[in-house]
């Protein structure tokens, strides 16, 4: 382990916490531009349960205009990125807000890069073009798994190489992260269980890494302790808000710690997972986890230990 007391860290996302955040997305946005590209996913929730209409009516409160993409699947493709990067200069957008889970949300991410630099997003995946400069992005998660709202790194699939490869850059943190509880609670219980999964890795893995601070450290704890807790609890009662609370700190938390110092070898394993099979990132993790800990235990013994 490196010197855990030795480190440099900045999070430029600003972070609305707390129910009914979302009515605030267009007051927090205001100052990113006048029309902006929303990104959802296909499934048709959002629309559902209401939350982009209440998303483009804070928007339209301060006289910010809209155009929805809303074909973004699980694991999503570089070949969705195509479409969206063009949506966004043909529309003439100033900034993209992805709402929903970690596809969503990376989709934005990655969109904002190439609408700006014109590099087919192949390349970032490929590692060929690092992202020199994006359009400001609003991230506004509907799970609580990815963390993706405040950390730099974003995850697409090439179809054509059944390659799945993050993408890391500082150029596409969110400018704002708008987490609010209560639109976690429509999350079905099988979708509840894998996010869960997603966090709970982050930070163990963030945990015991060689990169780890004292400061990624704290916010692997902080995850790992409230997922024990509040993890079996939302299958029980997926309804109630104060646990989804609990677990959107928790899954945020964890997206800092990866952000300070990485995943390891069991998110690389489930990545050829998911590109493969279009396996939820989820409950690959959730086959990968415990004999990935056990593999990596006999190295790093002490944090595990605690």
């Amino acid at each position: 382990m490196n010197n855990t007391f030795s480190f440099t860290y900045r999070l430029p996302t600003e972070i609305i916490f707390g129910r009914n955040a979302i009515e605030k997305t267009g007051k927090s946005s205001q100052e990113l531009g006048k029309k902006a590209l929303v990104i959802i996913t296909k499934g048709g929730s959002m629309r559902r349960y209401g939350y982009l209409d209440k998303l483009l009516k804070s928007l339209e409160k301060y006289n910010i205009s809209s155009v929805v993409y809303d074909k973004v699947s699980t694991n999503p493709t570089v070949e969705i990125v195509r479409e969206t990067s063009k949506l966004v200069q043909e529309q003439n957008c100033d900034f993209v807000i992805g709402l929903g889970g970690g596809s969503a949300i990376d989709v934005a991410k990655v969109t904002a890069a190439c609408a700006v630099t014109n590099v087919d997003p192949k390349d970032y995946t490929l590692g060929i073009e690092k992202i020199e400069g994006a359009l400001p992005i609003v991230a506004i998660p509907t799970t609580h798994g990815t963390g993706t709202e405040v950390n730099k790194y974003a995850v697409l699939t090439d179809t054509e190489t059944k390659a799945k490869r993050g993408i890391a850059s500082t150029k596409i943190y969110p400018k704002v992260a708008i987490i609010d509880p209560l639109l976690s609670i429509t999350l079905p219980k099988r979708l509840s269980a894998a996010t869960v999964v997603d966090a709970l890795s982050h930070a163990i893995e963030a945990y015991v890494k060689k990169e780890a601070t004292k400061i990624s450290m704290i916010y692997s704890e902080e995850a790992i302790k409230t997922i024990f807790n509040y993890g079996p609890q939302v299958i029980k009662d997926p309804t109630d808000v104060r646990i989804r609370e609990h677990l959107l700190w928790a899954s945020m938390c964890a997206g800092i710690s990866i952000d300070i110092a990485g995943t390891t070898l069991c998110h690389g394993l489930e990545h050829p997972v998911s590109a493969l099979f279009n396996a939820h990132h989820g409950e690959g993790l959730a086959a990968l986890l415990v004999p990935w800990a056990r593999f990596t235990r006999p190295a790093v013994e002490k944090h595990f230990g605690k």
